[in-house]
């Protein structure tokens, strides 16, 4: 599994040039007074939507492979911390049993769209994020079965085709 990256946001001129020590003070301190002045509900709307961003760029990483797969339950996980909701609550408040949906966040049972659905209205994002990091998910997977290749063979149109020159 991949860990939470910390991103390195620098500020400064877009020019090339580096700020100073002082100046790089001055940023921070304005910074954590924009944020000292931002809501409750604006912080997590804030901390939702970097789990978001974090699905999204999952999903769109070519350089993600299948020993490095990212499940659903860990992006549940992010969002119920922000929340401060556990998964049995989270669970009742979808009209799901915590184990059922313990089964679906671990493989035993196939992700839904009626789960997708309630995930997304849920945590306001698009149901098809939570089904296409599913699917991603399958396919590194499959991926990762040394038989796939020779399984999936046969499934060949030119075996059936009669090529005419």
């Amino acid at each position: 599994m991949v860990e939470n990256k910390d991103y390195n946001v620098e500020f400064g001129p877009n020019d090339g040039h580096k700020w100073g020590a002082e100046k790089l003070i001055e940023a921070a301190e304005i910074a954590k007074e924009i944020d000292a002045k931002r809501s409750p509900e604006m912080k997590i709307k804030n901390q939702m939507l970097s789990v978001k961003y974090r699905m999204e760029e999952y999903l769109q990483s070519q350089a993600i492979n299948e020993n490095e797969l990212i499940g659903l339950d860990y992006w549940l996980k992010d969002y119920l911390k922000i929340l401060n909701l556990t998964q049995k609550k989270f669970a009742e408040l979808i009209e799901n049993k915590d184990g059922n949906l313990k089964k679906y966040l671990i493989g035993q049972r196939r992700f839904s769209t009626d789960l997708a659905m309630k995930f997304g209205h849920f945590f306001h994002t698009k149901p098809d994020l939570w089904l296409n990091i599913q699917i991603k998910n399958d396919v590194l997977m499959l991926k990762k079965e040394e038989q796939t290749t020779a399984k999936y063979e046969k499934y060949d149109y030119e075996k059936v085709v009669e090529y005419h020159s």
